[in-house]
This record gives C-alpha cells, sequence and structure tokens, in this order.
C-alpha cells in the first residue's frame, strides 16, 4: 500500500468536503440568511416650541438603513401619529396615561428607498391649541416589504420654571445645532 498516494487522496476528498460545506454555508448566509433581510433603525424625538401665543411641537423623526442592502419603503402607512394626555385625565393614583389621538402626518414623503447604511431624516412642525398638555406621545411607523417597524417617543410640555431655556437667554430660535433627542 503506497501511503503517499493514499494521503493525497484523503487531502483531496477533505479539501472537496470542506469546500462544498463552506460554499453551502455561504449560499445559506447570503441567500437564505438575515444578512440581506431589510433593517431599519427608527428614531422619533420632539419638543414644545413656545413663542408668545403662539405653540408648535417640532417633531424630528429620523431612519436609518442598518442592513446590507437598500430597502424600498411603501408611503402607505409611513407615518407619524400624535396623542396628547391631557390634565383632565390626571388621576393622584398611580395609572397609565390615556393617550387621546390628536392627528397622523405623513413622513419620508420626498424619498422612496434608503441605501445600505444611509440615514434620512424629516422635520414637521405641528402647531398646537393654547391649552397646556401634559405630554404628547409619537408613534412612527415605516412601512418596508410586508414589514412594519415602530418606534415611540414621549416628548413633554415644559412647565413654566423650565420653560423653553431659549426664553431664559432671551432668543425664542430654537439651537439647531443641538444634539437630537435621541442617541445616535
Amino acid at each position: 500500500m503506497d501511503w503517499n498516494n493514499t494521503l493525497a487522496a484523503a487531502e483531496k476528498i477533505t479539501t472537496i468536503l470542506v469546500l462544498s460545506l463552506g460554499g453551502i454555508g455561504a449560499y445559506y448566509k447570503f441567500f437564505k440568511g438575515r444578512i440581506f433581510r431589510p433593517r431599519l433603525q427608527l428614531a422619533v424625538g420632539g419638543r414644545v416650541i413656545r413663542n408668545g401665543e403662539v405653540t408648535c411641537l417640532l417633531v424630528i423623526t429620523q431612519l436609518k438603513n442598518v442592513g446590507a442592502s437598500s430597502i424600498e419603503f411603501s408611503k402607505a402607512g409611513t407615518s407619524i401619529k400624535v396623542y396628547y394626555y391631557g390634565a383632565e385625565f390626571y388621576e393622584p393614583s398611580p395609572h397609565l396615561a390615556v393617550w387621546q389621538p390628536l392627528k397622523r402626518f405623513r413622513i419620508f414623503e420626498d424619498h422612496e428607498w434608503i441605501e445600505s447604511g444611509e440615514t434620512i431624516k424629516d422635520v414637521l412642525l405641528i402647531p398646537l391649541s393654547r391649552k397646556p398638555e401634559v405630554a404628547f406621545r409619537v408613534d412612527m411607523t415605516v412601512n418596508a416589504h410586508n414589514i412594519s417597524f415602530k418606534t415611540r417617543s414621549i416628548v413633554e410640555w415644559e412647565t413654566s420654571q423650565g420653560d423653553n431655556k431659549q426664553r431664559k437667554e432671551g432668543s425664542h430660535e430654537p439651537d439647531w445645532n443641538q444634539e437630537p433627542p435621541w442617541p445616535n
């Protein structure tokens, strides 16, 4: 028995098996795995802006594609829904806030898709009634590839003690250089 030929044949068979298994693994990772599935990271935040008798809710939405391929998203259903929690619903005992619907607004209307690694933002200014509310809830939904991605944020109505830092500093303009109210 020639050991050199036997070892060479075993090495070839082992190489063929390893390459075949590697190819099958690559196939499952590429075609069947999660690497090319839509993965979006959503963020929403905001603040109440007051200038004299005018009160508005500034809402900033952000969408980041953390997946490996571009994603087309549907404009139908891609929106924010704004709710308010009024003082009339407050009870001194612990309870969950009773959110009342305010309105639904479309977002990212200027975009049809998002590239891998890309971040897009949308800013909305929503006029409010003069009546102060306790807080607002903003629910964000983005629909893509028959998947609904969702997130939510609570925006507090600032009290007179902490009423808009800009007023204390003598300016009524928001600080646009300030970091957004969510992690990057």
